[in-house]
Parts: structure tokens; sequence; C-alpha cells
């Protein structure tokens, strides 16, 4: 039966992700920002009346509004693998105030350090909770710690003072076993990376030859990623690995570039980040001890960026498509390459979480309908369709600039305003830039 054959050769058996909407709170806009081990997405939305308000969709339920406290607003920066969520609230004083929030609670009140704002970053499988506090009016910021037992703990700093334009300390991640993570003042008012256990408070990680470090991530097994400069004379990041037995390791460039950013962990110590190339552009990475840093190409633009790894090493980010006329969210492993994951119509979008499931949570950006306004809807990308079999001729490898791209027709066009994403997606801003733009945008929600 010969006509069997080119039947078989054109089987399609790579399953590529889906992207489903999940809708708005009744506003035009939603943003997706972290997943739980279950599926659950957390993100913000806005309502009919115009406020914003925290959300957590799940498969039974959809979109939730997860309301405020008295105040107009809210905003969801994590969800735990049980789904409880953590944000800040506005109060209906001139406040905001770190929340938890849970199924059976609601939204908990977490309090502050002793000024009028607070926010939480992030939250473990056990409820504990971290982020950073005003410790007055017009005063500097610390990290914290709360439990459900002792409420609000003041990790202190690494003996620097701080002032209201640099917080004295910021608690980024949190592992389940209680590792906490982040970048605080030393005594000489430099901002290093530190981690703080239980046992040992807060340490300092010190840096990869420069001023400056920062951590993270931190993985289940206490692996923490970060950044810091690598020289005296030349202010410019390399990402970093710290563990308790190796201290910091310079993860160092893709070959030819000068700077690199991690962005996050998994429990087996795969960083994944962007750097910059010979040619000054930046790709996504992965990092592993046996293989060192490896270039994870494109979509067929000149640069991307990884934001997420699971356990199983699956990579996740966005890319520029070819003519740099988008961006999509991708998904990457060893034997696949690059995905592209669309979206399929005439939109931008981005990856920004992946579970171990392998279900991936991001946003896709609609044409701006305004000038500097972009209709942003999360998304998360969990059912399968088709895709050509590796080894069919279609699929990339690592570094071709290459990538099947779902669907068919033109390639989208870009959104005319701004997205949250950080960068233009017609490409006139870096990527590598864009992954440093969406640390700082995260240090200046949090009030750093």
């Amino acid at each position: 039966m010969p006509c069997l054959v080119p039947a078989l050769a054109a089987i399609w058996v790579t399953a590529v992700p889906v992207p489903t909407e999940l809708g708005t709170l009744g506003g035009q806009s939603s943003n997706a920002v972290s997943l739980s081990a279950s599926g659950a997405v957390a993100g913000s939305s806005e309502t009919a009346a115009g406020a914003t308000h925290a959300f957590l969709w799940t498969d039974r339920d959809g979109m939730r509004d997860l309301g405020t406290l008295g105040g107009a607003d809210s905003h969801a920066t994590a969800v735990s693998s049980s789904g409880a969520v953590v944000g800040d609230v506005d109060l209906s004083t001139d406040a905001s105030h770190a929340f938890l929030w849970t199924a059976a609670d609601g939204m908990r009140d977490l309090g502050t350090l002793g000024g009028p704002r607070s926010m939480a970053n992030a939250v473990n499988s056990a409820g504990l909770v971290v982020g950073t506090s005003l410790l007055s009016v017009g005063g500097p910021t610390e990290a914290f710690l709360w439990t459900r037992d002792r409420g609000m703990i003041d990790l202190g700093s690494l003996g620097g003072i701080g002032r209201p334009s640099v917080p004295r300390s910021v608690a980024v991640a949190v592992s389940d076993s209680g590792v906490v993570v982040g970048r605080a003042l030393n005594a000489r008012e430099v901002t290093h990376a530190f981690v703080w256990t239980e046992a040992g408070g807060m340490v300092d990680l010190g840096t990869v030859g420069g001023t400056y470090s920062e951590a993270v991530a931190v993985s289940a097994r206490g692996h923490v990623v970060g950044n810091s400069w690598y020289s005296l004379t030349v202010s410019a990041t390399h990402a970093f690995l710290w563990t308790a037995t190796g201290g910091m390791l310079d993860l160092g460039t893709l070959p030819g570039g000068t700077n690199s950013v991690a962005t996050a962990v998994n429990p087996d110590g795969v960083v994944v980040g962007s750097s910059s190339t010979a040619t000054s552009a930046h790709h996504a990475f992965e990092w592993t001890p046996s293989r060192g840093m490896i270039d994870l190409g494109t979509l067929g633009g000149s640069e991307s960026v990884a934001v997420a790894v699971n356990a199983a090493g699956t990579v996740v980010g966005h890319s520029h498509i070819a003519g740099d006329v988008a961006l999509h969210a991708f998904s990457w492993s060893a034997e696949t390459g690059m995905i592209d994951l669309g979206p399929v119509d005439a939109r931008s979008g981005e990856a920004v979480a992946v579970n171990d499931a392998g279900q991936i949570a991001g946003n896709l950006y609609a044409p701006a309908i305004a000038p500097a306004v972009t209709v942003t809807r999360a998304a998360r990308w969990g059912d399968a369709q088709a895709s050509p079999a590796p080894g069919s001729g279609s699929s990339p490898t690592p570094g071709s600039g290459s990538s099947p791209t779902p669907g068919s027709g033109s390639s989208p066009a870009p959104p005319s305003g701004c997205s949250s994403s950080g960068g233009d997606a017609a490409g006139s801003v870096a990527l590598g830039a864009i992954a440093l733009a969406l640390l700082r945008c995260k240090r200046a929600a949090r009030g750093t």
C-alpha cells in the first residue's frame, strides 16, 4: 500500500498548546502573572466600573474577582501550588497593604511594618508570604516574611540604612522550605543579593566582581539565581547561580555577549534568562551544569527572552517573529527546540509561567484601539493541537533562528501602543532590555 508512506510522513505528532483566553472582570483588559501547579492562573483585570481587581482563574470557576478591602484597586503578584493568591490592595484610606487570599478565608490584610504601604511578592505552598513594607511614613522599606502564627516579621537588612528611594531590603521569592531571597543594602550602602533562613538569618551572597547584585528566584532545593555586576568599572550584569556548597557562580554570557540576565531556576539547577550575543541582540538561554549556557534561538526574529522553566526542563518566554513585526510566546525543550505558541491572529503574545504539568500562563496583546492603549487578555495554554514532528524539516534547532508557526496566513501586525511586557512589539526595543525593564518595573511596583 504505497499510498500510506506519504500519508505517514505527513502525520503531525508534536503537541502544541493552544491559548485559551481567560476573559476579564467586565472591563477591557486582563493580565496574567502567575500559575499554580493545578493550572490556576492569578492576575489582575479591569472591571466594568474601570477599577483594577486581582483575579484567580480556574477550570471549574472561570475568572473570580478577589475584590478589595474597601479601596478601589487590588493587584495579584503570585499564586501558590495550593491556590493561595498574594498581592497588594487599596484600603479605604490613603494606603495599600499586602494581602493573602484563600478560598476558605477570602482576602486577608497582612498589615505593614509600621508604614502605610506594603506589598506581597511571593507565597509558598505552606502559605508563607514575602514582600516589602514601609517602616514609617516617608521612611525606608524592608523585606518581610509573614506567617499565620507570627504575622509580619521584619527581615532587616545587611547593615544598610536606606532612604525612601533606595530600600533597605526587598524579598522577592520564597521556597517551599522557607528559604527567602532578594536584595538588601550592606553597611557600605551597596545593594547585594541575600538569602534568609530561620536558622541563619540574612546572609550576604556577595557579587561576581562588581559592587551590585540581586537575587530573583530560588528553587525547591535551594538554588538561588540572580544578577550581578561583574566588574568594578563596567556596570553590566552577568547571571549567577548560588548554592550553599558552591557559593556564587558567574554564568557568563552567550558567545560574544557582554551581559546576561537570569529570570528563573528549576529544582535541578537549570537556569534560564537572556544574554546578549556577538551581534548585540539578546537571545533566550538555558544554562545547565553539564552544558553551560546554550542559545535557544528565536522564532525567526532578532531577539528572545526566557522567563520560566519547569522541573522537566520546558522553558517558556517570548520572541520576535520574522521581521520583528510582533512578539510571540514560545516553549522550548531539548527534544523539540523552540515552538511558536502564537497567537495565530493579528496579536502579540508572551508566556509568563509554566507548571510541571506543562500548562502555560501568559498574555495576548491586541492591536491598539487608541494611541498608547493596548488591549491585553490573560491566557492559558493547555489544550493540544498538531504540529510537525521533530525531524520533519519544520522544527527548529536551538539557535537556528526559525520555528514553525501554528496556523497559516500573514505575520501579525504590530500593536501601535506599548504592551505591558515592557517593550515595543514591533521590535524597536531590545528584548534583553525588556527583561531588565521587567525587573525594574516590578521593583517600581513594589515601591523600590
